[in-house]
């Protein structure tokens, strides 16, 4: 299954220095998902993926692992 999109949610406070992107904690985010994408980090949590962003938007809705 390919997947274009994935949600995540911020579980601390996210400042990009070089960039100028930031993100409060509990914060949900829906990011593309590009083939060959590794994701994990202590600063997000994984809630979902999607084949669409509607769907994507749904995850985000719920807010829940899914």
């Amino acid at each position: 299954m390919d997947t274009e999109w994935v949600v995540v949610k911020f579980t601390k406070e996210y400042k990009c220095g070089g960039c100028g992107e930031s993100a409060p904690e509990g914060k949900i985010k829906i990011w593309r998902n590009y083939p060959g994408d590794v994701w994990g980090s202590p600063m997000y949590q994984v809630l979902g993926y999607a084949n669409s962003f509607k769907e994507a938007k749904e995850i985000r809705k719920g807010g829940v692992e899914v």
